[in-house]
């Protein structure tokens, strides 16, 4: 246990696997109290750091590891993702945050667009680039209600976006956790702070009653 100042951090190493290749599980709290205000971050949750890199940006920057409006802006992406739901796309919802200004959100729309690389955090990081007039997106946290795949990773990396929140995984192609560690890759020059599971039941809901209304859909042409 690591405890400098209990107005700022306190943190837990609880496991550090070695099948887990540099895969640090740390189980953590952080009590911030910058402006006189004193925030307590529940110590049931798990934030997974994939690099001692980004443990260390981590340390460094505790201020913007952990945020108590996570679930505030989670909810913003679940409005993103029944927003797809109702047009009849994967339903998907990402949102873009910096300090306290949302930068940009989205959600899933190849359908509508005509174009496979139209997942919403494509979209939510092309918006705010736009709107900043900048590629880079230094210092923004992205919320997206489901692990995202490969090509969003990589779009995160180029972007440099400083962390990432999302709520389920995605077991058949998630590339944050499930299927590889892009995020964390120590051999790419950018590594991104990781947080799962905010709001995962509602997350997972919104895709398993999704596919599940197609399914039942299907079987009504049989």
């Amino acid at each position: 246990m690591r405890d400098n100042n209990t107005d700022r951090t306190m943190i837990f190493l609880v496991d550090m696997p070695s099948s887990l290749s540099g895969k640090y599980d740390i189980l953590i709290t952080i009590k911030i109290n910058p402006i006189g205000e004193r925030i307590v971050f529940d110590l049931t949750k798990k934030y997974f750091f994939h690099s001692m890199r980004a443990l260390n940006l981590m340390l460094t920057e505790w201020k913007m590891t952990l945020s108590p409006d996570d679930e505030i802006y989670m909810d913003l992406a679940l409005e993103e993702a029944r927003a797809a739901q109702a047009a009849g796309e994967v339903p998907v919802g990402a949102v873009l945050v910096r300090g306290k200004e949302i930068l940009a959100r989205d959600h899933n729309r190849p359908l509508a667009l005509c174009d496979p690389c139209a997942h919403a955090e494509i979209l939510t990081i092309r918006a705010a680039a736009h709107h900043l007039g900048n590629y880079r997106l230094s210092g923004a946290t992205l919320y997206v209600t489901l692990e995202p795949c490969a090509m969003c990773c990589g779009a995160i990396i180029q972007a440099r976006i400083a962390r990432l929140v999302f709520g389920a995984r995605d077991t058949k192609s998630g590339a944050v956790v499930s299927l590889y560690q892009l995020l964390g890759d120590g051999r790419l020059n950018h590594q991104v702070i990781v947080a799962e599971g905010v709001k995962r039941e509602m997350c997972a809901e919104i895709m398993s009653g999704f596919f599940r209304e197609k399914r039942l859909a299907s079987l009504a042409f049989l």
